[in-house]
């Protein structure tokens, strides 16, 4: 998507907006809304949160909403905990295995995060973009082999 592109956020319907940026830096900057999230809700038409539509095609009939930067964060902010509550974490959670290096030990964990816990607690300070980098290199970091479980 190019960066000179406007970029619109909508109500699930169209009728209301609610920002309009001419970038995706700009969502970024000013919402705190990933260029990632955004380009896949542009790429797949899926809704952001379940309750607001981002596109770069602009809706004449929509009613531009009074909320400020600030008024329209905190009301970002309602939504995704809306959202968090109501979404399982399995959506977002992989389970993973790690094994020891030196023991070929093998633990399965149901999540990166699990796995990060289970290695503090042993003494192993880990980084999940580290262990993220690692999944399924078959490379060990920290002294453990990283794969995503196949289902």
């Amino acid at each position: 998507m190019s960066q000179g592109k406007n970029i619109y956020i909508y109500d699930l319907e169209g009728n209301t907006l609610y920002y309009a940026a001419k970038s995706l830096n700009l969502l970024r900057n000013n919402l705190g809304i990933d260029p990632r999230t955004c380009n896949h809700c542009l790429k797949t038409g899926e809704s952001y949160l379940n309750f607001f539509h981002i596109t770069d095609t602009p809706k004449d009939s929509a009613e531009v909403t009074s909320m400020g930067v600030t008024e329209l964060l905190d009301f970002i902010s309602s939504k995704k905990a809306e959202f968090l509550k109501t979404t399982s974490r399995s959506k977002f959670s992989k389970p993973i295995t790690i094994k020891s290096v030196d023991t070929e030990e093998i633990l399965e964990f149901s999540s990166i995060a699990n796995s990060i816990k289970h290695l503090g607690s042993i003494g192993v300070q880990a980084n999940k973009d580290q262990i993220t980098k690692y999944l399924d290199t078959g490379k060990p970091y920290k002294g453990y082999i990283f794969s995503k479980v196949s289902k």
